[in-house]
């Protein structure tokens, strides 16, 4: 049954772990400084990263549609100029493969998923 002050659960994301950042979020937030018992200090570190994790993601991958859509706009932009964008074209190409293969990830780790009725 659904109830209106159930949080969801926390999932880590898989692409995550392709990303610098998220080991710095972990870092930092298995620093913070906590007092009690072992197991009080570990609960707090470990909903601190979660809490970290959540905001650094949604700051960073918040709408992968939209930002798909920016690279391929600006990918046929500067395709008109190729002698003068190859550099930059070669960028934006290698940003919408890491996009995508992002999502794709995102997507096959949701399809792992059990959903109850």
């Amino acid at each position: 049954m659904y109830h209106k002050n159930h949080r969801r659960q926390f999932k880590f994301e898989a692409y995550w772990a392709d990303e610098v950042e998220a080991k710095q979020i972990i870092e930092k937030g298995w620093e913070k400084q906590v007092h009690g018992s072992w197991i009080h200090k570990w609960k707090a570190k470990l909903q601190h990263c979660t809490t970290l994790l959540k905001k650094w993601s949604r700051e960073k991958f918040s709408n992968n549609k939209k930002r798909m859509e920016a690279l391929h706009a600006e990918l046929n932009e500067k395709q008109l100029r190729w002698d003068e964008n190859h550099v930059k074209i070669k960028c934006i190409t290698q940003e919408i493969t890491k996009t995508g293969a992002r999502e794709e990830q995102y997507w096959h780790q949701r399809s792992k998923i059990k959903w109850l009725p």
